[in-house]
């Protein structure tokens, strides 16, 4: 089957002629591919006639069901999933075995017999074609939103399984996840800088800073000095994800890196470390940081910690405090917030 980035890439082309709603559509482009997370065979999800990945998508068959439908995006999206993958193996995969194997052998390969091949390959151009047809990457970071529509081969109610798997992130060895793109790839630190440029507000380019840290520590230069400098860049990319989405999925990987480079931290820097702590729910880790801190920039940060740790008589300490003495230091809403929990 033709792979998740040419599925995306497909529909977006199509689109620039029908004009439907582009975020339905491109969840509806990959979502046959939910089977696969599910551990479900794709013989339903892609109309297959027979169990084997080497059939083709039954076009008929899902146009009996659903053509009355295919006003709806998300249908229509599915719809271009099925063509692609007939196209894909019609004049491409089968052509593919037929020139890179000889009369003797190529009626014994199969598509699944190369398929790890062809999968390689993907990996390989994936790069290369998002950047060629600037695909919206942001659906995968922003809140997922269950499209409707009538089609039951698939469980909508779990294609957020799939948006999670697709998320573009670079390995990370703990959470055990497919990744899309290599570290040591040049064409990776170029592609997320271009994303923070062009996408400065989007969670793609957000998530940017994160993959930016990454690609940093896993590029080490050979010279101590420049390492130093590298290790530098690193530290401020994780800091600036963590600034700018504290509860976000890669928040505490990216405490997890700054702690990792052993450099001393500042109060801001112990700061930030005790927000995410915080935004994640684990409250006395960002008590521990924020022990690091000064009041007079964390009064409000103390208070709402020890709230949720259900210390109301020392909320109320860092509150009444913190109000008398520090309150022109502190975001109205943060100060807004403690007074609620303190006339609670």
């Amino acid at each position: 089957m033709a792979s998740a980035i040419i599925h995306l890439c497909v529909a977006k082309e199509v689109n620039k002629y029908l004009k439907m709603d582009s975020y339905n559509l491109l969840i509806g482009a990959i979502a046959p591919d939910i089977a696969k997370q599910i551990g479900e065979t794709k013989e339903i999800s892609h109309f297959l006639d027979h169990t084997n990945e080497d059939d083709i998508p039954n076009i008929d068959r899902f146009l009996a069901k659903y053509r009355q439908t295919l006003t709806n995006p998300f249908n229509m999206g599915y719809f271009i999933h099925l063509l692609t993958d007939k196209y894909w193996f019609r004049d491409y995969i089968y052509q593919y075995i037929e020139r890179f194997t000889n009369n003797q052998t190529k009626k014994r390969i199969t598509y699944t017999a190369i398929r790890d091949v062809i999968y390689n390959d993907y990996t390989n151009i994936n790069l290369d074609l998002i950047d060629k047809y600037e695909l919206p990457l942001d659906i995968f970071f922003e809140e997922f939103r269950q499209p409707e529509s009538d089609i039951t081969e698939i469980p909508l109610d779990k294609l957020n399984i799939l948006i999670d798997k697709m998320g573009l992130i670079i390995e990370d060895s703990k959470t055990e996840k497919t990744f899309m793109f290599d570290t040591k790839d040049k064409r990776a630190k170029k592609h997320f800088k271009r994303i923070i440029k062009k996408f400065p507000t989007s969670d793609y380019a957000i998530a940017s800073e994160y993959y930016l840290g990454l690609i940093e520590l896993e590029n080490l230069p050979k010279s101590e000095k420049r390492q130093a400098k590298a290790k530098e860049r690193a530290s401020i990319y994780f800091k600036n994800y963590i600034e700018k989405s504290p509860d976000g999925r890669f928040a505490i990987n990216a405490v997890d890196e700054i702690l990792k480079l052993d450099t001393k931290l500042n109060n801001y820097n112990n700061l930030l470390i005790a927000k995410a702590y915080y935004a994640n729910g684990d409250y006395e880790k960002a008590r521990d940081f924020l022990n690091k801190t000064t009041l007079a920039e964390s009064w409000s940060d103390f208070a709402k910690n020890e709230y949720k740790l259900g210390n109301k008589d020392k909320g109320n300490y860092y509150t009444e405090l913190g109000l008398k003495q520090h309150a022109f230091n502190t975001e109205p809403n943060d100060v807004y917030e403690v007074i609620d929990s303190y006339i609670a």
